[in-house]
């Protein structure tokens, strides 16, 4: 993996120690080297070895003082090649061994810049030693060194192969451990999001339940009370009694569906109905200063599932449009459509996670409300969770329960300022 596209940290760190141990070695080296040649008269190795000397140190400092030694590999690589091009000539013509560098300088490459960068350098310093080497050798009639000349070449081709395809190897290794890890924590977040959902569901039914036989008692009671005349002055109070415990049975009914035990009667439904049925009730509450846009599809399969339910999803979806609009002019944009949906959409999806890939009936409502961040986002199907003053915190919490009854799957889309966009994917009955 390449270093400038964030390898790990240890790789990076091992690489920079590397580079550094290399610059000081080769400095050295090189200092040898350039005394060595101008005893046996190379002046133009001695050229070579100064340039690489002089040219190493800084790069080693270079590298010590920032974490990634990319940069100064890629200036190092350039002086290098550069250092042979004035040397090629005298030892090509004394013995062309110093061919047997450019390995070395391939593997280098492809260490430090990965697969892509390394066959560009790797393949630029070949072109350049090769392409000085037969200049040269178009002067001289015979050449006694032409099979070692050829068996370098060679030997250098194949060595730089198997470092191109030993480092891609490398990094087709590293992504799929990549993905492998990411997969994972997509799974294990989407475990622990279903375990907290079937967690709170079992809390949530059986407060329900329990609550909703108090709920029938007090109603049942207040009922009895407003048929007895002898209670006349007694009527608007019982009334509100009786109003109180309904508006609590609502609540009941909504912790029910969270808990995906509020099931009366399964069938199949038309969504394109519902949808006309849920609009025709709540016309007057969404209010004059917003603008219902429809789009429902009139050929559209059936779903599978319990009526007043889908009902009360469409109701919320709406209603938590319209209050996201905080009394403001705008649209609601409501659509549905059919959609055949795989693997890789409900990935993204909350409640896919046993959907099968096949065609979904989808409900789309797109509001110009406030909007979301991510942080409420997360939280906003969770039960009790409200951003609103008056809010139960259960409107949002009841409808992906529904969805999870019905084998279904939700989408949303958000940012602050720029609305949301609540899309519910049901299964259709074909």
């Amino acid at each position: 993996m390449m270093l400038e596209s964030g390898g790990s940290v240890s790789k990076t760190a091992l690489r920079r120690k590397l580079f550094m141990l290399g610059t000081v070695s080769g400095s050295l080296v090189s200092m040898v080297c350039a005394w060595l040649d101008w005893r046996h008269g190379l002046t133009a190795s001695v050229l070579q070895d100064l340039t690489l000397a002089t040219a190493l140190l800084p790069l080693f400092f270079w590298a010590w003082k920032i974490s990634d030694p990319a940069m100064p590999a890629r200036l190092g690589m350039f002086v290098f090649a550069l250092s042979f091009i004035p040397s090629i000539p005298n030892e090509l013509l004394q013995m062309p061994i110093f061919l047997l560098w450019l390995p070395a300088v391939s593997l280098l490459a492809f260490y430090f810049f990965g697969f892509c960068e390394g066959l560009i350098w790797s393949s630029l310093f070949f072109v350049l030693v090769l392409a000085e080497s037969l200049w040269v050798l178009s002067d001289i009639e015979s050449f006694q060194f032409e099979e070692m000349f050829v068996i370098a070449m060679i030997i250098y081709l194949f060595l730089a192969a198997i470092a191109a395809a030993f480092q891609k190897m490398i990094e087709s290794y590293e992504r799929q451990i990549v993905r492998e890890a990411e997969e994972k924590q997509r799974v294990q977040q989407r475990m622990a999001e279903i375990q907290k959902m079937e967690s709170i569901g079992v809390l949530a039914a059986g407060i329900a339940h329990d609550f909703n036989t108090l709920l029938v008692g007090v109603m049942g009671n207040a009922e009895l009370a407003m048929l007895d005349n002898r209670q006349h002055e007694l009527q608007p109070f019982l009334q509100h009694i009786f109003k109180s415990a309904s508006h609590g049975a609502d609540l009941v009914r909504q912790m029910l569906a969270y808990s995906g035990q509020g099931k009366i009667s399964m069938g199949c439904q038309n969504l394109r109905r519902l949808v006309k049925d849920v609009l025709d009730l709540l016309g007057p509450a969404i209010g004059q200063q917003v603008r219902m846009d429809e789009s429902v599809e009139t050929m559209l399969p059936e779903v599978y599932g319990d009526k007043n339910q889908l009902m009360q999803l469409i109701m919320n979806l709406i209603t938590n449009a319209s209050e996201s609009m905080q009394g403001k002019p705008g649209d609601i944009t409501l659509h549905t459509d059919l959609s055949r949906l795989g693997a890789a959409d409900f990935a993204s999806m909350k409640m896919a996670a046993d959907c099968e890939a096949g065609e979904f009936v989808y409900l789309e409502v797109k509001d110009a409300g406030c909007g979301m961040d991510a942080e409420t986002q997360a939280r906003i199907f969770d039960p009790f969770f409200t951003t609103k003053e008056s809010g139960s915190g259960l409107g949002l919490a009841a409808l992906l329960g529904i969805v999870r009854s019905h084998g279904g799957a939700l989408s949303l889309r958000s940012a602050p300022r720029a609305g949301s966009c609540f899309t519910v994917y049901l299964p259709a009955s074909l």
